[in-house]
């Protein structure tokens, strides 16, 4: 098939098709936002209660067990929960369900042996990774423990990428962000209760995993699709998704790299607290990611679909407009982390961690434009690019390891930040231009720039108000100022005329969902 052939076509969208996509994913993203943000909540004290109660180290050295732990997984999946989101979507489309069950065994039968493999290994290693890379022997229990969890992390993946490309999303929400998070905190806060330490907090990591790894099992074979069933013959799958799924590996590896580099380099260069001051910062900035992850939910099957029935209309359709609501909704939040980012350490960790509010500046910057890469990233994926992902992540992985590395031993967290942030920067560049290359379409919109004005004037007034009027700008006074903030935002959009059609339809169908009609139907 003709790739820009096909979406270069002049035939005008099935509108109906179009709006009920978009109320799709708004539906979706509506429910995976109202997860996350719990998810968020039940994080936020479990990191809270560790930072606090146990210490810049020991946050750190959590922290640095994280990193090895996601490493570990990323590469033990070999990029397959993206292929098997990809074909289960495309060939649900096709109603071709023998194609579908043989996409989800065979990445099992893949991932699962190599990370009991990957497992075993992290754990006989555990002391040299401990000693000789961190300089510490505090961490080999903590290393040998995630070790166990590498298997279950893989297994928890594979599962999760089904619901979501059976567009069943109220149970990833359900598992991972409810049940999972709260399993996690309060198991910790008991364990750590009765003298366990930092131990009690890997423990009660390991126990909202292990428990979401065995509900996302039997829900996804009683409620979602029965995948072990011995009436359906399975022919293996291995060379179609392997061959979609390997560059992928290096797209899990980017954002693991992305993610947890920076605490290994840190940890290298510097110390345990470090790591611990500048996981303040890291999580707080990646509250931006939370809009793009509630509209990719589903964004990603849904062009598949679309894709897969050469609805190429409709693909731009929605793509522009869920570009332009990613911008719309993250500019003025990270307007604000920018503007009160001293404020927000100083409440969610108290003013030992102040140190890291320059770090969260510059990080709030960089998932700016990481949120943006997201959506052209998953485009470039659902037409079967990712060789080109491939190439895209080589290039951001190498400059962010390079940068790491010159930034980290210079300038501590703030270079690590730095280098972070120039790493989203320039994926953000070569994922839009490679998606507009390969589809011709152009998700930048001018309402995009009536909002980065917006902001900008919205921004200014703020400042002004807190430089000659509150000098000393406590967080009593930067709630009040960031309700001023967002009811400015808003106003000048409308004065702006910064909707169309398609927005005034999301804006609606968010409003029904209260029972509030602000709009009537064109």
């Amino acid at each position: 098939m003709n790739l820009k052939g096909m979406f270069l076509n002049t035939s005008k969208p099935n509108i109906f098709m179009v709006n009920e996509n978009l109320k799709k994913i708004v539906k979706g993203a509506a429910l995976v936002f109202i997860g996350i943000i719990i998810s968020k909540i039940f994080t936020y004290f479990y990191r809270l209660y560790i930072a606090r109660y146990l210490g810049a180290e020991n946050y750190g050295l959590l922290n640095l067990g994280f990193a090895v732990l996601g490493v570990a997984t990323a590469i033990s999946l070999l990029g397959l929960p993206s292929g098997v989101l990809r074909y289960v979507s495309y060939y649900k489309g096709k109603e071709n369900y023998k194609k579908v069950t043989s996409t989800i065994i065979s990445s099992l039968k893949i991932t699962i042996p190599l990370s009991i493999i990957i497992g075993i290994l992290l754990f006989i290693f555990s002391k040299n990774i401990s000693i000789h890379l961190f300089h510490t022997e505090k961490l080999i229990i903590i290393i040998k423990l995630f070790a166990i969890l590498v298997p279950f992390s893989v297994i928890l993946s594979n599962l999760e990428v089904i619901t979501q490309a059976f567009q069943k999303i109220k149970y990833n929400i359900f598992i991972r962000n409810i049940s999972e998070s709260s399993i996690q905190l309060f198991s910790t806060i008991l364990l750590v209760s009765i003298g366990l330490g930092i131990l009690g907090a890997v423990i009660g990591y390991m126990i909202a995993i292990f428990s979401s790894a065995l509900l996302f099992f039997l829900v996804v074979q009683k409620k979602v699709y029965p995948f072990i069933n011995a009436k359906i013959k399975i022919e293996n799958n291995y060379k179609e998704i392997l061959f979609y799924s390997w560059p992928l590996i290096f797209v899990y590896l980017l954002g693991m790299i992305i993610a947890w580099t920076d605490n290994i380099f840190i940890g290298y260069f510097k110390d345990a607290s470090s790591v611990g001051l500048y996981n303040t910062a890291l999580p707080t900035s990646r509250l931006l990611m939370i809009i793009p992850t509630t509209i990719i939910f589903l964004f990603i099957p849904i062009i598949t679909e679309l894709y897969g029935k050469n609805k190429k209309k409709e693909v731009e359709k929605v793509y522009k407009t869920t570009t332009k609501w990613t911008f719309f909704l993250n500019f003025p939040i990270m307007l604000l982390m920018i503007l009160f980012s001293k404020q927000i350490l100083n409440f969610l960790f108290g003013k030992e961690y102040l140190g890291a509010a320059s770090a969260l500046v510059v990080l709030s910057l960089g998932h700016f434009f990481y949120s943006l890469t997201q959506l052209s990233s998953s485009v470039l994926q659902s037409i079967k690019k990712t060789k080109i992902i491939l190439l895209n992540s080589i290039i951001i992985i190498i400059l962010n390891l390079i940068l790491n590395i010159y930034l980290i031993s210079k300038y501590g967290i703030l270079g690590a930040a730095i280098a972070t942030s120039i790493s989203f920067f320039v994926s953000s560049i070569l994922f839009y231009f490679e998606a507009y290359i390969f589809t011709k379409i152009q998700p930048i919109t001018s309402n995009m720039l009536k909002s980065m004005i917006a902001g900008v004037l919205s921004t200014a007034i703020i400042y002004l108000i807190i430089k000659f009027i509150f000098v000393d700008l406590s967080l009593l006074l930067a709630i009040p100022l960031a309700i001023i903030f967002f009811v400015l935002y808003i106003i000048l959009l409308l004065i702006f005329k910064s909707f169309d059609k398609e927005d005034l339809l999301i804006i609606r169908s968010i409003l029904n969902k209260f029972n509030i009609k602000l709009f009537k139907k064109s």
